[in-house]
């Protein structure tokens, strides 16, 4: 399949529209969009392209998840291709909108603890392939806070789990799960701490349903052997309780020393450069019963003790001027092996692809610059944005997880055919091609060890279509054309 030719168009064919006549319009725009990655949005769509996105996302008052419904089921097609022996990889989190310099769009509030800020909240769980392919976005939820409401947060404790914006982690979870209904498929939601909630933790999950949170509320709780049948022992029996990074001195060691890849951080006005690191790790784990909170949703009886899994992460010997690395995740997976607690704590570091997910959006597609009048139609198009992104990191990932496949699964004859003549040899491999890819976008290909990153990818990949539009032009104008046989 050719890398850069109507990919959207079975990513937006089961999209719910009043009309069949708007599916083109809603095709071409997502993939203007990744063909000039970073523009505003007049020029990345055009004069003809800009009006049919207006009647789209604003005046037809259009829910966004009509217009990703198509992309959401072949999401589920994907996964349930790709399961096998490994479950597939849910990572979700939020991220803020910025928008305190696009005071025209009508319906945004604040996103931070300033009350002049202006924005919106999103909040996305993206799937993932066992070998480390994203395979589109599963659920997608928008929010705006009530700039009445703003400075209340010390109201927060009188308010039910289901009126906080942290319900988003469990909704989503629940969404994740009935999009599975229909054909139960293993897998793996992974988050960060703002998933520590009780409510999240109690949130009802099928058995081929696993969850990795990491921890960040000292809770209450008491370690319990590791084997099955001890799962019924009494509180009394094990012990007053404690918070849960204290059990981790009781906890035994299951991998002495395991390295880890620390990927470091720029220099900011108020932090330095922090460059990437190798850092050795201790893991442990105990299976605990965690202690419901005492809130009003546990006196009422809707909340009860849970018994999962705790693995804690811990480096060992730190470089001097470094923070420790230090982790507590908490599972259902079965983490009483050195392999079963190494399995978990790789699959949480798969977390950090909804990250690059989220740079892709601001950094790449630069979201934060769109200029819309009204809330509705920025939603609408920011949801059609997080489709753009995931097929955007998708090209860049397939580069790590399956860099030896032939390039033909990913380019056509005509992008084979320009990156040949332009470099003078033709790729063998998909990793090859994509290399190939980014030095149109001005990557120097200095080192055989760092694939190019997904901005100059993407770069690249707008300039070989350029590059191919015209190959084909003067292909279909200058080649000679074939005399009519005469068959009479």
């Amino acid at each position: 399949m050719a890398l850069l030719e109507s990919w959207a168009r079975p990513e937006m064919e089961g999209a719910r529209l009043d009309s069949p006549r708007r599916l083109p319009n809603l095709i071409r725009i997502c993939e203007k969009l990744g063909q000039h990655a970073g523009k505003s949005l007049s020029a990345a769509l055009g004069d003809a392209t800009r009006q049919a996105c207006y009647d789209l996302c604003s005046r037809s008052r259009r829910v966004f998840t009509d217009l990703i419904a198509g992309h959401v089921a072949q999401t589920v097609l994907r996964c349930r291709t790709a399961a096998a022996a490994d479950p597939i990889i849910v990572t979700q989190d939020s991220v803020c909108l910025d928008y305190f310099t696009h005071r025209g769009c009508k319906g945004l509030g604040p996103v931070t603890n300033s009350a002049d800020s202006y924005g919106l909240w999103a909040h996305s769980a993206l799937a993932w392939s066992p070998t480390g392919v994203p395979l589109g976005v599963l659920d997608l939820q928008f929010w705006v806070r009530d700039a009445a409401c703003h400075g209340q947060r010390a109201l927060r404790h009188t308010r039910s789990a289901e009126e906080k914006e942290t319900e988003a982690w469990a909704s989503t979870a629940r969404a994740v799960i009935d999009a599975f209904d229909a054909e139960p498929v293993p897998l793996v939601l992974v988050q960060d701490r703002g998933a520590d909630l009780y409510a999240f933790l109690m949130t009802p999950r099928p058995p081929q349903v696993q969850f990795v949170v990491r921890a960040y509320q000292p809770r209450r709780a008491q370690r319990l052997p590791d084997g099955p049948a001890d799962l019924a022992v009494s509180a009394e029996a094990l012990g007053p309780p404690k918070a849960l990074p204290q059990l981790w001195s009781e906890a035994p060691v299951r991998v002495a020393r395991w390295e880890v890849d620390v990927t470091g951080t720029p220099a900011t006005p108020k932090r330095p450069a922090r460059p990437d690191r190798k850092a050795q790790v201790e893991i442990r784990s105990a299976r605990v019963r965690l202690l419901r909170p005492q809130t009003a949703e546990a006196r009422r009886g809707q909340w009860r003790n849970l018994v999962w899994w705790a693995v804690w992460v811990r480096e060992l010997d730190p470089p001097a001027g470094e923070t420790a690395l230090a982790w507590l995740l908490l599972t259902t997976l079965d983490a009483g092996s050195a392999g079963g607690a190494l399995l978990v704590v790789q699959t949480y570091a798969k977390r950090w692809g909804i990250e690059r997910l989220h740079r892709v959006l601001k950094s790449g597609l630069r979201v934060e610059r769109y200029q819309v009048d009204d809330v509705t139609s920025l939603q609408n198009i920011l949801s059609l944005s997080w489709v753009v992104a995931w097929r955007i990191l998708q090209l860049t990932e397939v580069v790590r997880a399956t860099p030896e496949v032939p390039p033909e699964a990913w380019l056509g004859d005509s992008e084979l055919a320009v990156l040949t003549a332009k470099f003078g040899r033709r790729p063998t491999t998909v990793r090859e091609a994509l290399r190939l890819v980014a030095k149109f976008g001005g990557w120097p290909g200095a080192t055989r060890k760092q694939d190019p990153g997904t901005d100059v990818l993407w770069r690249g990949f707008h300039d070989l279509a350029v590059a191919v539009a015209t190959w084909d032009l003067a292909r279909d104008t200058f080649s000679p054309t074939p005399t009519p046989h005469d068959t009479s």
